[in-house]
């Protein structure tokens, strides 16, 4: 089958040499659409000088409004039967699009591998929670176990099963399919907006086929593992979680009543990254102002409903980095304010003495 693959990027210059290169070696790409959000570096250049050698390869621009924007672009060219999307600043195996082109049927309308992380020269795969090669998922099998699994960022009963995490990476999706249901990918969300495409399409697929093979290669770099303070973080991720729970209620109120506690799971883990994101905030920002910002966040009607759905047993399965935070704010309900504002208190304090 032909296959377009759409590769959103933005200040790329030094990695989409390699990432295109993966591509060009694959059997079946029908073309290759490069698609800059309004690169300030040379990646505009690098990539025209690419289109002029490959005639498979094409450039498109547009201002710079995020992965999401540029996607839409490419969504807009592609002529493939098939679609599939890279990061500019990953690689993909030269086998890949081979082997999971063969996996398409009648049926089939999605096809995932796993991946492979590259970071400090240590390659690691990660694969799927499941023992075989592949496995074919029916629509009832997908919405009793690989939607809970995507929109949960950890099993609460079993933190070690690793998730299947909701990227369009490593995916092969029917065009067809994207066109019919009109799926874009929504510009106001700013965060798991993957995700929020992937649930889209993933609802009206018929089979899914995961293969458990590392196809692609993610490289993680320091930039990744260290992002900067971002402004609106807790929101952002609190409208993404509503935006998801509403598209799994319209398709599956009965699934949606059953995730609650996933979702509830989400805002809690998103609360802590928020003090995290809060102690990279710049140094003008005093420790009181950002100190009663999180106050404020806490007061959030969610979180003190949600606090309500765990029990203390439950939180030894939590991620190391929260559960010294979870296990002081559970021993009981009545201290939770209290213990976690504290907590609170002494990371940005901490945070300011390190400045010093």
């Amino acid at each position: 089958m032909e296959i377009s693959v759409i590769v959103p990027m933005y200040n790329s210059e030094s990695t989409i040499k390699a990432c295109v290169e993966s591509i060009l070696q694959q059997q079946g790409v029908a073309e290759i659409l490069l698609c800059d959000d309004g690169s300030t570096d040379n990646t505009a250049q690098l990539c025209q000088h690419l289109a002029t050698l490959y005639p498979c390869i094409q450039y498109l621009s547009c201002p710079h409004q995020g992965p999401s924007a540029a996607r839409n672009i490419g969504l807009q060219h592609a002529k493939g039967k098939l679609i599939s999307f890279i990061d500019s600043d990953d690689t993909i195996d030269k086998h890949m699009y081979e082997e999971m082109s063969k996996q398409f049927h009648k049926d089939v309308d999605l096809v995932m591998c796993s991946y492979e992380l590259s970071f400090r020269n240590i390659k690691q795969p990660m694969l799927f929670p499941f023992p075989q090669e592949q496995q074919e998922y029916t629509h009832e099998k997908v919405m009793q176990e690989i939607v809970p699994a995507m929109v949960s960022e950890y099993s609460i009963t079993n933190t070690r099963q690793k998730i299947i995490i909701g990227s369009v990476c490593r995916c092969l999706f029917r065009k067809e399919l994207i066109q019919k249901k009109q799926l874009t990918f929504d510009t106001a969300v700013r965060f798991t907006e993957d995700l929020q495409f992937l649930v889209d399409y993933i609802l009206q697929c018929r089979t899914v086929v995961f293969m458990n093979q590392p196809f692609y290669h993610y490289q993680k770099t320091r930039r990744t593992m260290t992002q900067s303070y971002m402004p609106h973080y807790f929101t952002d991720m609190v409208h993404s979680h509503e935006l998801l729970l509403e598209k799994i209620t319209l398709h599956q109120p009965a699934l949606a009543k059953q995730l609650k506690k996933s979702f509830a799971y989400r805002r809690l883990m998103n609360y802590y990254e928020e003090i995290v994101n809060q102690s990279k905030v710049d140094a003008k920002a005093s420790f009181w102002k950002r100190r009663a910002y999180l106050k404020q966040v806490f007061k959030d009607y969610h979180i003190q409903e949600e606090l309500s759905l765990f029990h203390l047993e439950e939180l030894f399965s939590i991620p190391r980095k929260y559960r010294k935070g979870f296990y002081q704010g559970h021993v009981t309900l009545m201290f939770a304010e209290q213990c976690i504002r504290n907590r609170i208190k002494w990371i940005l304090y901490a945070t300011e003495r390190k400045k010093r």
